[in-house]
């Protein structure tokens, strides 16, 4: 079974973690083209722990898989930031599923408001959450 990570304790320079959640909000969903004539949706979810709350983008398939209310876990997230906004999102290897577990969210800390910069590219690294 994989570590689960507590929201509080997400750091942008992680990519690997599990996470146990509840889905607070959704937000508008949005179009994305690309350069290369693709196009993609794209959607942000306001998702909490007992220990803090951030945003969740999910892309394409991956919007459908959660709703307003219910619990999750999600294995192999990452983080971005993007204009020192950080969240959680999925990759190609993520896994989400409905989980039996019931979550006090604690909404006082959303980590997406706090400012994070960039990681340096000589420090951005796939490290999973354990190495550190």
């Amino acid at each position: 079974m994989a570590k689960i990570t507590k929201i509080e304790k997400l750091d942008p320079r992680v990519w690997g973690v599990t996470i146990h959640f509840i889905v607070i909000d959704s937000y508008e969903e949005k179009n994305i083209n690309f350069a290369d004539g693709s196009s993609h949706k794209t959607m942000d979810f306001l998702v909490a722990d007992d220990s803090a709350s951030i945003l969740l983008n999910l892309w394409d398939e991956s919007i459908n898989s959660i709703k307003k209310g219910k619990t999750y876990e999600i294995d192999n997230a990452r983080l971005t930031v993007f204009n020192n906004i950080m969240k959680l999102t999925s990759s190609r290897k993520s896994e989400i599923k409905e989980i039996e577990e019931k979550i006090i969210p604690k909404l006082d800390n959303n980590m997406s408001e706090k400012k994070f910069k960039p990681a340096k590219k000589a420090f951005f690294s796939k490290k999973k959450s354990s190495e550190y």
